[in-house]
């Protein structure tokens, strides 16, 4: 009897852990709590769905246990349900840790049909008896920092519908592919990388859309027909031609479609994250106006940049390399931009250096003309540069060129100009050696 009563005295140090997503492993859960002060041992309840049951050496170290975990998500990168953690009706029996052999006695059996599959030919189904239904393709288990597939969930209930979802997709870097999901009130957005994946869940999100990692990259066997035997549901894939983005200066209402080029016939540069180093559209525009072969440039504050177009592809990658060189991020873009009349007269209605762009590329030893770019964001304005230039040795003139924010000063030689270019310096006043020497008139 005395042993009877101790039992029933007995103070509770097991917890109850509920809210666990079905996909989680025996290996997880094991771990969950194991760090926890007083944990002593773990068991996975599958009787109603996926439970969990710890127990601790004491009720306080319970009570710890319950206010740390209760409410919080299992996979912050996939919240989904939040846990559910409350004080068991009674103790676990037994102190020693569970075995992966007890867990898998747990499991429900295999499915008495599932499908095969043959290597890269896809999956190869059998004959099903009538009523049974064709099992699912298991989805792989994937590390979440290799996945290159971005997941957006409910951008349809903030009004964002599938075509502006994908137009905003298809222009950032590295898109591969989209694919709406209407059950979802979204779609998914396959990448080149995980990186290019996870920079787009920023710009996403600085734009208020919905954007996540999904669980899983989304892969080409997509894109495979079924077989007949197998009647998966039916996705609308890509369009060949994904909308090109419409920015200021669209002459009509309607959006272009984007025709794909191969690369090294692109003469168009694409310029994203410049404002997060600091550099303004007005900066961003007057760099690429000031090289050989400029044409157009049209900003796009989403990816934080925009895109500068050139008379020919090996003259944008050119200015991509002497962009880099500035530390203004720049790489060729995925296809050429397509410049309309407005866009042009836009262009043309700003004061652009058109004797320096349009001259080609002198070695620097040559040259004997500074670049001033940026200086009126750092105090000095067109009459300071003006005169501290003109006291330098050996000027000859100064150019004003109010968009990209300073000017040119011409000097007698090219020794001289270095010389100022270090006075310039010295003084906080932004100065290089410009890429071709300025036509004094």
């Amino acid at each position: 009897m005395e042993g009877a009563v101790a039992v029933v005295d007995e103070e509770v140090s097991t917890v109850f852990v509920g809210g666990i997503p079905s996909d989680a492993t025996p290996r997880e859960l094991d771990n969950l709590c194991r760090f926890l002060p007083g944990f002593v041992n773990s068991k996975v309840d599958l009787k109603k769905g996926k439970t969990l049951f710890v127990r601790f050496d004491t009720p306080s170290s319970a009570f710890n246990a319950i206010s740390a975990l209760h409410g919080q998500v299992f996979d912050r990168l996939n919240p989904g349900e939040p846990l559910r953690v409350v004080l068991a009706k009674s103790n676990m029996k037994s102190d020693k840790p569970s075995t992966w052999i007890e867990y898998l006695e747990t499991q429900p059996p295999p499915p008495a049909f599932p499908p095969t599959y043959s290597g890269h030919n896809g999956p190869t189904f059998g004959t099903f008896p009538a009523g049974v239904p064709a099992g699912k393709r298991s989805r792989m288990q994937e590390d979440p920092s290799e996945v290159d597939t971005v997941a957006s969930v409910g951008a349809a209930e903030r009004g964002i519908d599938e075509e502006s979802l994908r137009t905003f997709f298809s222009c950032l870097p590295g898109f591969v592919t989209f694919k709406p999901n209407p059950r979802m009130g979204g779609g998914f957005a396959k990448f080149e990388s995980a990186a290019f994946a996870v920079k787009a869940i920023e710009l996403a999100t600085e734009q208020s859309i919905p954007a996540e990692i999904a669980k899983s990259s989304m892969g080409s066997h997509l894109n495979q027909p079924a077989p007949q035997a197998y009647q998966p549901p039916i996705y609308q894939p890509p369009p060949q031609q994904p909308p090109l983005w419409r920015g200021p200066g669209t002459a009509t209402g309607v959006k272009r479609q984007r025709e794909f080029e191969e690369h090294e016939e692109v003469d168009t540069v694409a310029s994203v994250g410049a404002a997060e180093k600091g550099i303004a559209e007005a900066s961003l525009r007057a760099i690429f106006a000031t090289m050989p072969g400029f044409v157009a440039f049209k900003p796009n504050p989403r990816m934080g940049g925009g895109f500068a177009k050139f008379e020919s592809a090996a003259l944008a990658v050119d200015a991509a390399a002497n962009a880099r060189a500035q530390g203004v991020p720049a790489d060729i873009a995925r296809s050429s931009m397509i410049t309309t009349g407005m866009e042009m007269g836009m262009q043309q209605a700003a004061p652009v250096v058109t004797f320096y762009a349009k001259q080609q590329s002198e070695p620097a030893r040559e040259v004997d003309t500074v670049a001033c770019v940026g200086a009126t964001e750092r105090g000095f304005d067109e009459s300071h540069l003006r005169a501290f230039f003109s006291e330098r040795p050996g000027f000859v003139t100064f150019k004003a060129n109010p968009r990209m924010g300073g000017g040119f000063a011409k000097f007698e030689t090219p020794h001289l100009a270095v010389e100022a270019i270090a006075g310039a310096q010295e003084r906080g006043i932004p100065a290089d050696m410009a890429r071709t020497s300025m036509q004094a008139t």
